[in-house]
């Protein structure tokens, strides 16, 4: 099974075409593409970010396990389907109590390896956001909605365009919203150069800029005054940085 958007099959097959099969920097089309997580529309804090990362031992072995069990099976389909649609009001699925011996938030965590929720956990923390408000407030928009292990090289395909268009379109209707690049930002900018968008110089006020490669959402990583403004966007009140 392939799951490539028609308008980039032809792009995708020669930036695979150029590489050897073990190459880390391989696109992963036999797993569905994730161009963003969360729900854009509702979220406060729109997080730029690369593409989609792929752990084999989880992408593939665990997900095998996963999908031997029919509940897990179909509550993750149906909320990344949601996801896609933009749907889902929340960056993670609802936990239900009667849900044994794990839930499909948990096995949407595991197939994630995990990562962003241990990304989000300090903001989690110095928030005292309980799950369920803190995970409607934040969603990830990806660069490149298809998986890799790596993604050292550059990457056009045609939906991007619409990558940039949603940006666009909620900067513009959402005034509130805030966006986080956390990684790639000159990536970023020579995409929405590439189609005319002066997201950058309109949003100036509205966009922080991670300046490593490091995704960790902390006060030490962001600074202190990038840190209590996404605190204080996300609780309405002063944050209360390492309290």
């Amino acid at each position: 099974m392939r799951y490539v958007c028609g308008f980039d099959e032809a792009d995708v097959e020669k930036f695979n075409g150029k590489l050897r099969k073990n190459d880390k920097d391989r696109l992963v089309i036999n797993i569905p593409a994730e161009p963003w997580q969360g729900n854009p529309f509702k979220a406060k804090l729109v997080i730029l970010s690369l593409n989609p990362g792929y752990v084999p031992a989880v992408n593939c072995t665990l997900a095998k396990l996963l999908q031997s069990d029919d509940y897990l099976r179909k509550g993750i389909i149906e909320f990344k389907k949601k996801t896609l649609l933009f749907e889902s009001g929340s960056f993670l699925p609802e936990e239900n109590e009667n849900e044994f011996p794990i839930s499909v938030k948990d096995a949407v965590n595991m197939l994630g390896d995990w990562y962003w929720e241990k990304k989000f956990s300090s903001l989690k923390n110095d928030t005292k956001l309980e799950d369920s408000e803190f995970f409607k407030q934040v969603a990830i928009v990806q660069y490149c909605a298809y998986s890799s292990i790596t993604a050292t090289m550059a990457m056009s395909f045609r939906s991007q365009k619409f990558t940039v268009n949603l940006i666009d379109y909620i900067s513009s209707c959402k005034k509130d919203t805030l966006f986080l690049v956390l990684r790639s930002v000159n990536r970023w900018k020579e995409l929405f150069a590439r189609y005319d968008s002066n997201f950058f110089a309109s949003c100036s006020d509205r966009i922080i800029v991670n300046t490593n490669r490091s995704q960790n959402i902390t006060c030490g990583n962001l600074g202190e005054k990038n840190y209590e403004k996404i605190c204080d966007l996300l609780t309405n009140r002063k944050a209360l940085i390492n309290e």
